[in-house]
């Protein structure tokens, strides 16, 4: 079975044995390596925690999951909120515009 991911993370496949021996940590460091180039913060946490199942480094990047996620949901808002902000400021200045040109005639 053949999975899909962007050709410049170097995974070993499943059936090579990834989750064992070192694999299991390049694989789980290209990860982390991926989400913190994305912005999610990932202070101190390590793949082998990770792989040793250390709970608190594992409750610690999916706390960090959930706050990067709530930010990007937060920046969205944000950005809609400012374009109907601008579209709105857009209507006005029309109908500013054409009142004025109503107006002059």
């Amino acid at each position: 079975m053949s999975h899909r991911h962007p050709a410049w993370i170097n995974l070993i496949p499943y059936e090579q044995g990834c989750l064992h021996g070192g694999g299991g940590l390049d694989n789980i460091n290209a990860s982390l390596g991926f989400l913190g180039n994305l912005g999610v913060a990932l202070d101190n946490l390590t793949a082998k925690d990770i792989k040793d199942g250390n709970l608190k480094a594992i409750l610690s990047l999916f706390f960090a999951l959930s706050r990067y996620k709530q930010q990007q949901k937060q920046a969205q808002q944000e950005r809609k909120e400012l374009d109907r902000l601008r579209d709105k400021k857009l209507e006005s200045e029309m109908v500013t515009t054409t009142a004025s040109k109503n107006y002059l005639r």
